[in-house]
């Protein structure tokens, strides 16, 4: 065996041994992307992994969408979010995991926008060239990858983003395994620009207010409760499926933050005139600040709800005025929306909260507290330590303390059309 011979064959070696183990993905293991994108070292998934293996030509697919929607997105705005899911397609065969990389470069080559909020079991790597890749953190048994990506402030031309990835079988070995051999291309159009609208917001939520201090607990937050799947909206009666807070760690959450809210914009008083929603962090100061995107252009005024996955949902008493594409209103200082002989909010003192123990929120007649609340709560009574809508103080147990709140709230319902 010649000199080069030896040569190739240890290169071969080395990288069968240093690729093998990208259980964590390429780029945090070895700082680089390897899926044939521009600025990489030229090698692709199907380098390490083969191709076809098992399962057939392995390709990715990659879609954008408007955030929290399933709208395909057909051009992008400056500093504008979008949802990115990367899926990974083979023809044959029953593949046990997944992987993938994820890159996005202006017409230069160039990083283009910013990556952020990727699912669990999905990192954001910068490499040392400032390129960001989306990855595998841990081998994933489906194979869609979601991520968002916001756009650049200032619109750079065409962005394409490229993704390539492997199905596995999941034997401890590259054998059987399949890799993409070309990345996919898609390419991203600057487009005109969408309204967007900054709201601001002041509430209290009964349940963790502390009439002492006039703030509200932060405990959940406090106790690392909150799911990493973020806004807990994607359910019904909601069904909202922004994916605000998606992928956070306990620490990615400001350390005041009591809970998700939901606001929405209407045009007029019912649900039906709904113009768009956005899911807020509530502070222990009742501040939330919120930016809505909207698919037309910007009304003059809005009626603002606010809802909470366990109280009552609250509505601004009348149009509230835009100014300067910005958006204000306090529920914290008079009572809210209560036409037709419904409750708006409770009066504590100097301040009015939402009516906590609202558990059961998918009633289509309306929004009211009852007998069905309390039947959730019966079941989980006991548990502690938990994220759950039967906790109506929101202190991480399901106890006595609870049923209190219901007790005294029971009977009390809202107007808030739905």
């Amino acid at each position: 065996m010649n000199r080069f011979s030896l040569l190739f064959t240890f290169i071969c070696l080395a990288l069968l041994i240093l690729l093998a183990g990208y259980g964590s993905g390429p780029a945090n293991s070895a700082m680089n992307h390897y899926i044939g994108a521009p600025g990489g070292p030229g090698t692709t998934c199907a380098t390490c992994h083969g191709s076809p293996g098992n399962f057939g030509m392995i390709t990715a697919d990659i879609k954008v969408f408007d955030v929290g929607t399933t709208t395909p997105a057909t051009d992008y705005i400056a500093g504008t979010t979008y949802d990115i899911a990367v899926e990974i397609l083979h023809p044959i065969g029953t593949p046990s995991r997944f992987g993938f990389q994820l890159v996005g470069f202006d017409s230069g080559g160039n990083q283009a926008g910013t990556f952020m909020n990727p699912m669990p079991g999905v990192s954001i790597v910068t490499l040392a060239n400032g390129t960001t890749v989306v990855e595998h953190s841990s081998y994933i048994t489906t194979p869609i990858f979601t991520v968002q990506w916001v756009a650049p402030a200032t619109s750079t031309g065409v962005v394409s983003f490229y993704a390539g990835g492997i199905a596995s079988n999941g034997n401890g070995t590259n054998a059987g395994d399949g890799g993409s051999t070309a990345p996919t291309v898609y390419n991203f159009n600057p487009g005109a620009a969408i309204p967007q609208l900054a709201v601001s917001l002041k509430a209290f939520i009964e349940g963790p207010f502390d009439q002492a201090t006039g703030l509200m607990n932060a405990t959940l937050r406090s106790q690392s409760l909150f799911p990493s799947s973020g806004q807990p909206f994607n359910v019904a009666p909601w069904n909202y499926s922004g994916m605000e807070g998606n992928g956070w760690t306990p620490s990615d959450y400001p350390v005041d933050a009591v809970d998700w809210v939901l606001v929405s914009l209407r045009t007029g008083e019912d649900a039906s005139t709904t113009a768009g929603r956005a899911a807020g962090l509530l502070l222990a100061d009742g501040s939330v600040s919120v930016n809505i995107q909207f698919p037309g252009s910007l009304a003059s005024e809005y009626y603002v709800v606010l809802e909470h996955r366990n109280h009552l949902p609250v509505m601004s008493t009348s149009l509230v005025q835009v100014v300067n594409n910005g958006l204000t209103y306090d529920y914290t200082l008079s009572d809210s929306y209560s036409a037709g002989g419904g409750f708006g909010q409770k009066n504590l003192g100097s301040v009015w909260l939402l009516y906590g123990a609202n558990e059961d929120q998918i009633n289509v007649g309306g929004h009211e507290i009852t007998g069905s609340d309390i039947i959730e709560w019966l079941v989980q009574n006991g548990n502690f330590g938990i994220y759950s809508n039967s906790d109506f103080n929101m202190d991480g147990d399901i106890n006595a303390d609870d049923r209190i709140l219901f007790t005294l709230n029971n009977g009390i319902f809202s107007s808030v059309p739905k």
